[in-house]
């Protein structure tokens, strides 16, 4: 059953996105699944009726993640280091990108704890006039986390 719906699904989203849009989520279709670092997995790409271009993905290694304590703690700080890391590389530069800006897209990444299906961090890029711009949520623990990921993530710099 699954078999057969993934592919109506996938058809039924492309169908309802122009040609620039449809290429962008078919060249995705070859990454469904696969792990794109050793504690990453890629798990799906698609568009909503709101201009929100979609990539989710799942930390298969997330054994450090206490579940127990500082959740919100953790989950700022997970977010923090995967939008720092992605802040450099969601630029008019990368040829996918480009497509979403020309077509109006914000986009946004998903991450999800691969063995509990629970949300780790939602990380969204607004469309400017000129750009990108990461949106953050605000939260208590923005100068915790901000003062920790400078003292112990990226000391130095």
């Amino acid at each position: 059953m699954k078999k057969i719906i993934l592919p109506l699904v996938i058809s039924v989203i492309l169908y309802s996105c122009n040609g620039a849009i449809e290429t962008v989520l078919s060249n995705n279709q070859a990454y469904f699944g696969k792990m794109i670092d050793k504690e990453t997995r890629f798990d799906s790409a698609y568009v909503d009726n709101n201009s929100n271009f979609y990539y989710s993905y799942s930390l298969i290694n997330n054994s450090k993640w206490d579940s127990s304590n500082n959740v919100e703690f953790q989950k700022k700080l997970v977010e923090k280091i995967l939008s720092e890391n992605l802040k450099p590389k969601v630029n008019l530069d990368n040829s996918e990108f480009k497509v979403l800006f020309d077509n109006s897209y914000n986009i946004n990444f998903s991450y999800k704890d691969f063995n509990t299906g629970q949300n780790i961090a939602q990380i969204k890029f607004v469309k400017t006039n000129d750009g990108y711009r990461l949106e953050k949520n605000t939260s208590e623990w923005d100068e915790s986390v901000d003062l920790f990921y400078e003292k112990f993530i990226t000391p130095g710099k």
